[in-house]
């Protein structure tokens, strides 16, 4: 799906606690309680038994770095039914490879950039002339070590036409 986007939003969770969505702040409890300082949460942490309802929505994939520390990509390592809906299917492939996916690398850059979970919202028309918000939850991990080199995320999806409203 090709989409346009008319606004975008993306800033630390920290800043943005007050947007999200009810099932947003649900995933946000189960990954870090009450703590304020969140920021990377490690591999082994995340049971994906106690996030079973969220599911759906949630991408994982190992952050591709250069030699210099440079973000070059993200490999799909896991990819919700209701994500490949929108996206169609990527899973084991990496998506930033050319500049079709560049509000995914500014997210992704900016979560590695500040080792912080990233909050998002962006507002978009598709190919059939609906109109879809998405709104994001991106969090930085870590496997084997304290170094981010995977990345966690949760969106949720709201597409509009002129007689319904369905969220998903």
């Amino acid at each position: 799906m090709n989409l346009q986007s008319k606004a975008f939003t993306c800033g630390p969770v920290i800043d943005h606690l007050e947007e999200l969505t009810e099932q947003q702040k649900i995933f946000w409890q189960k990954l870090f309680g009450d703590d304020s300082s969140a920021t990377s949460i490690q591999r082994t942490d995340f049971d994906p038994i106690s996030f079973q309802t969220f599911l759906p929505n949630i991408w994982m994939g190992d952050l591709i770095i250069d030699q210099d520390g440079t973000l070059r990509d993200v490999k799909v390592r896991l990819e919700g039914t209701r994500l490949v809906k929108v996206f169609g299917e990527r899973t084991n492939q990496n998506i930033i490879t050319d500049d079709s996916n560049d509000r995914f690398l500014i997210i992704v850059n900016k979560m590695y950039e500040i080792k912080a979970p990233i909050y998002t919202w962006s507002d978009y028309v598709d190919k059939d002339k609906e109109h879809l918000n998405s709104t994001s939850i991106v969090v930085p991990m870590c496997k084997g070590g304290n170094v981010v080199n995977m990345a966690i995320g949760y969106t949720e999806f709201m597409y509009k036409t002129s007689k319904s409203s369905i969220i998903f």
